[in-house]
């Protein structure tokens, strides 16, 4: 079964489509907040390099947050708005467990870190186990001075956040490991595939009414007027 990955989560636009697991095709292109404006052309180009149409789709993933309000939302109405034209079963995926699974089969303690703006970072902990990344802390929205204190030695870190706050990480006394090349890398696109994979065998598609942003801290969900 081919399936579709996206993710708008961030200042790039990433579009994967998949199979088994694997990345046939994708884009990871810097978008900043203008995702609306080149999000159905660049689907539309890749699909079309592919020879790939949307009746060859059977489901439909989307990162569902954390992450920038208004990304989140520009690709979640766009998944519920194709899901329900050529009805397809959709899966929602967190944006830090994406990251998370976008480091292929290392080993050690990971934290992915989106900027969460405020000052603060969205971020959790795993850990690889048997080539799979574990989560072994909640989804936190943290000062990056708090988190690198609680971080255990030799973390890998990465993501906006560790783009963000790089030399703070850096003075710590504690030693981490960074990958400064993740965001454009394109290296998410994996990760998307993988997940979305996993969650797919596990049971955990359903209609496009499931789908809704994942917010870490409460006052995110509102909208100022």
């Amino acid at each position: 079964m081919i399936y579709l990955c996206l993710d708008t989560s961030g200042i790039y636009l990433n579009i994967a489509v998949c199979r088994g697991g694997e990345v046939l095709a994708g884009i990871s292109k810097e978008a900043g907040s203008g995702h609306s404006e080149i999000l159905t052309n660049e689907l539309r180009t890749l699909l079309k390099r592919q020879d790939i149409k949307l009746s060859d789709i059977g489901l439909l993933a989307v990162a569902t947050g954390p992450g920038s309000f208004t990304g989140l939302r520009v690709g979640i109405a766009f998944i519920k708005g194709l899901a329900a034209g050529i009805e397809l079963p959709t899966l929602s995926l967190n944006t830090l467990d994406v990251m998370a699974h976008s480091q292929g089969t290392g080993q050690g303690y990971l934290s992915p870190m989106i900027d969460a703006k405020k000052k603060e970072i969205y971020t959790a902990l795993y850990k690889m186990k048997d080539g799979q990344p574990e989560r072994e802390s909640g989804y936190l929205s943290i000062a990056p001075d708090k988190w690198s204190a609680m971080l255990p030695e030799d973390a890998m870190l990465f993501g906006s956040g560790e783009l963000s706050y790089r030399y703070l990480f850096r003075s710590s006394a504690k030693k981490f490991r960074q990958d400064e090349e993740f965001l454009p890398s394109g290296r998410i696109l994996s990760g998307m595939a993988g997940l979305a994979y996993r969650l797919y065998q596990a049971g955990r598609a359903g209609d496009n009414h499931q789908l809704d942003a994942f917010y870490v801290r409460p006052a995110d969900a509102v909208v100022k007027k």
